[in-house]
């Protein structure tokens, strides 16, 4: 732009300049009698500094959005984790479970929640049993209950650096645009809605208790026959996810804080 090509006598002048596909509106109020010395430096000056303001705008934006998505990627890793180890520990079931170290299975379950198959080291494979079509709604279940719970994470800030509520929200919206679903409604039956915890996570009253008995819920009116049966290896797995879902939990919350710490 050539400020010097403006005539020394006008009225209003409305002139704009694009950056980076982002449209800059400048007002330039032009004195209807002869410019100033100095005045068109100083207007150059002022123009160069809201572009650059502008940069740092969009830099901001593509930044903030960069990390919406890659705390969507660790909710939804975390979820195929959590579905997967649910497989793994019904194969356990299945053999003879009263020798497995519960420790163990926790232990390395817990050292890579974004490893889908990371119960391969105990040198089994994923039960096929469960690899139906109703079954697979529990990975965007899991989903759906872990990105409800974002508001809580602030509980791991102090005060001056709390998240805002708009960004919370937008990774909420990010991972129920990747899947994360209640189609049964069985997670809305226990009270987890977003706008609900977005509410709570701003009072003094203690967060929910995170808990599989939404699973439990969930396996007993959808999870067929097979898995709804009161049966031992059933209890097994039940007793097995209702120790893990907590702890997957509270693992995840301290990933997606050292996440949005992160610069």
């Amino acid at each position: 732009m050539n400020i010097t090509q403006f005539p020394k006598k006008s009225t209003l002048t409305i002139k704009q300049h694009r950056f980076s596909n982002e449209s800059i509106q400048i007002l330039l109020i032009l004195s209807k009698s002869k410019l100033r010395a100095g005045f068109l430096p100083a207007l150059n000056s002022c123009l160069t500094s809201r572009l650059f303001c502008a940069k740092i705008v969009i830099m901001r934006n593509e930044r903030e959005n960069y990390k919406i998505e890659g705390l969507t990627i660790t909710l939804e890793k975390a979820s195929r984790s959590l579905h997967n180890t649910l497989r793994y520990i019904y194969a356990l079931s299945v053999g003879d479970f009263y020798n497995v170290n519960v420790k163990d299975l926790f232990k390395i379950s817990l050292s890579d929640i974004s490893n889908s198959d990371v119960l391969s080291n105990l040198g089994i494979s994923p039960s096929n049993a469960l690899d139906d079509e109703n079954f697979e709604l529990l990975d965007s279940l899991f989903f759906f209950a872990f990105a409800v719970r974002l508001p809580f994470l602030n509980r791991q800030f102090p005060k001056k650096e709390k998240i805002k509520d708009r960004f919370l929200r937008e990774v909420y919206e990010s991972c129920v645009s990747k899947g994360a679903a209640d189609e049964n409604g069985v997670l809305a039956e226990f009270g987890e809605d977003f706008k609900r915890s977005l509410k709570l996570a701003k009072s003094s009253r203690t967060e929910p208790p995170f808990n599989g008995e939404w699973l439990r819920r969930w396996i007993y009116a959808f999870g067929g026959a097979e898995l709804s049966a009161i049966t031992n290896k059933n209890m097994f797995v039940l007793g097995c996810m209702d120790a893990l879902i907590p702890l997957y939990y509270a693992k995840l919350m301290e990933i997606l804080a050292e996440e949005i710490r992160r610069d």
